[in-house]
């Protein structure tokens, strides 16, 4: 007669499975069944005892699958840029957190632009920014000093690496990336590659809608007399203008975002940072080939994706791809131009970071 250790190795040291007292070679483990609650459907994939998970019919046209918003009062544009924004575009917040205590009569207003106003600002500021670094010391920031072949040499993957981090941190036999790291957070200089303008400029996400308060107590701009209120669609269901193309690059169930990059000069040399849409079906991020580009010493970078969402529905209004290209603006349209093209656009609805 076994006694309890034997009986939980019989039959060459198999274990003995629950609610059995012994078995023998070539017998069949038994098969375990979930709690009774379950519903199972043994031809369901094939498989015996296989699953069959219910319908979740929970939510469907309730809120929980609606349009999650947010409104945040624009601070001025001197250009008045903020007075173009638009139903449908994209929007960036800058990221800075401004101190309640400061004294400045802006100290409560976010700072936001449109993804057109975006790609004007990079041109601009690029530039601007590689003008300075030529003119040397007089174009320069206080106390930072670095020529423009010293900026160009160093890797954009090692300011990747250290832009984020305290001077403290970069190493100190790399003097030219602790230089590069604190001109990239100046000003102007921010514009000088894709990381400067991410690290500042963070999506958000797409105009639902726009306000405007003008009682005395709202306004914000001494010239226009009201402050200009934008509604966003950060999440779910939102309203896009489609910037992406026709039903041949975009369909239903198609992955969108946006792509960082450099684009290149008349005459082959890298240019300012710009923003580009892109869409796929089969694909939830770019290839290579869509959004990498060359330094000034040819090395090549891998470029940057933004990713938006999915989209659920594509209006087949017909559009012009002239206007398309003018309305993302990075061709160096003046700003007239290209809110005017972003006007004759179709919508889509995208599930916003699905």
């Amino acid at each position: 007669m076994m006694g309890p250790a034997a009986a939980t190795l019989a039959a060459g040291a198999r274990p003995v499975p629950p609610g059995r007292t012994g078995t023998g070679p070539g017998e069949r483990m038994p098969v375990y069944q979930p709690p009774l609650a379950a519903s199972w459907n043994g031809a369901a994939r094939g498989v015996p005892n296989a699953p069959t998970p219910p319908t979740i019919t929970s939510h469907p046209g309730t809120q929980a699958n609606g349009y999650v918003n947010s409104s945040h009062p624009i601070k001025p544009w001197s250009n008045g840029a903020h007075m173009s924004v638009r139903e449908g575009q994209i929007m960036f917040i800058a990221r800075n957190n401004p101190r309640k205590d400061s004294g400045d009569p802006w100290s409560e207003f976010t700072t936001e632009a449109s993804l057109q106003h975006l790609n004007m600002m990079c041109e601009q500021g690029w530039r601007a920014a590689r003008g300075a670094l030529q003119r040397g010391t007089s174009g320069m920031p206080p106390g930072i000093r670095i020529s423009l072949e010293d900026f160009d040499a160093i890797s954009e993957w090692d300011i990747f690496d250290y832009l984020g981090a305290r001077e403290v941190d970069i190493p100190d036999d790399m003097p030219m990336l602790k230089e590069a790291c604190k001109l990239l957070h100046v000003d102007v200089f921010k514009y000088l590659l894709p990381i400067g303008v991410l690290m500042y400029w963070n999506l958000y996400g797409g105009v639902s809608n726009i306000s405007y308060g003008t009682a005395p107590q709202a306004s914000v701009n001494e010239y226009t007399k009201r402050t200009v209120v934008v509604n966003h669609n950060v999440a779910k269901k939102g309203v896009l203008s489609n910037i992406w193309g026709d039903q041949k690059r975009l369909v239903e169930g198609a992955k969108i975002g946006l792509v960082c990059r450099r684009k290149r000069n008349a005459d082959g040399t890298p240019g300012a940072t710009e923003f580009v849409p892109w869409a796929q079906l089969d694909a939830i991020t770019p290839p290579m080939c869509s959004r990498s580009y060359r330094d000034e010493l040819g090395r090549d970078q891998k470029g940057y994706f933004l990713y938006i969402g999915t989209v659920s529905e594509v209006d087949v209004k017909e559009m012009s791809e002239r206007y398309r290209r003018d309305a993302i603006g990075n061709n160096g349209k003046p700003a007239s131009v290209v809110h005017n093209a972003y006007g004759t656009l179709p919508r889509i609805t995208v599930q916003w970071g699905v």
